[in-house]
């Protein structure tokens, strides 16, 4: 099993359902999928690039960042990571195309059969009062609420389009064109309702190579309790619970 641990697709609804993953270690197994994946998720089909290049690019950028946003980008990566594993199609790069940070605007954007997928990631410790997946989740939600109804200073949708519009991506036009439409709109305040599209919230906690355990079955139960108030067309919620950053920035040292 590639994922340890995981409990695939548990259905919550006709439209929601819920996946949560623990990961303690970097085995062989999901080594060789990584290896497998690094290099399309970080510069997509760019010919010039291997393994080596991914994730020295992947190191380069971590070192360069505080714990905080460290944990974002090793979550946002194992999001991509999973969604890939699980066929969904990256309409996206890992990081920035203006400059070595992550995107500004969604955290992924996806295709899956003729459906598109908006993700939002967020990350925090274990050692912070208060975190759960379910606030980690609502916290996503909220960020793509906002994003999509105008409120944050950057337009989603722009940064989106740029990204699937690399040649790198090979994104279909369709979707280009999707995207395309959307950005116009919100630049004329006329912004997607978040009722009619999917979405991908994800939550990850770290437990900071404590003994501490967050069981799945607690997982479930939050997620359960809450996810009645995350409102559009089709949800699909990650759960991921992680030994620590310092797993992935060995893997990457290898």
């Amino acid at each position: 099993m590639i994922f340890p641990n995981e409990d695939r697709k548990i259905s919550l609804s006709d439209n929601v359902h819920l996946y949560i993953l623990n990961i303690d270690n970097i085995d062989i197994e999901l080594s060789n999928f990584i290896d497998s994946q690094i290099q399309s998720i970080v510069f997509g089909n760019r010919k010039n690039k291997d393994i080596v290049k991914a994730k020295k690019e992947i190191s380069s950028f971590l070192q360069k960042k505080n714990n905080n946003q460290k944990m974002g980008a090793i979550a946002e990566f194992f999001v991509h990571l999973f969604l890939r594993y699980t066929q969904y199609r990256q309409e996206c790069l890992y990081t920035n195309l203006e400059e070595n940070s992550l995107k500004k605007g969604f955290d992924g954007f996806y295709s899956k059969n003729s459906d598109t997928w908006i993700m939002e990631s967020k990350s925090g410790t274990i050692n912070t009062k208060d975190i759960s997946h379910q606030s980690k989740i609502k916290e996503a939600y909220s960020g793509l609420k906002d994003m999509l109804a105008g409120k944050t200073s950057n337009n989603p949708w722009e940064n989106a389009y740029h990204h699937a519009n690399n040649k790198d991506v090979n994104t279909i036009d369709e979707i280009i064109s999707y995207l395309d439409e959307n950005s116009e709109n919100y630049k004329n305040q006329k912004y997607a309702d978040i009722n009619e599209l999917n979405i991908i919230p994800a939550a990850t906690i770290y437990l900071d190579d404590s003994d501490k355990i967050i069981s799945n079955e607690i997982v479930k139960n939050n997620i359960e309790s809450c996810y009645k108030d995350i409102k559009a067309k089709n949800i699909e919620i990650i759960c991921i619970t992680k030994k620590s950053i310092n797993i992935f920035i060995e893997y990457l040292e290898r």
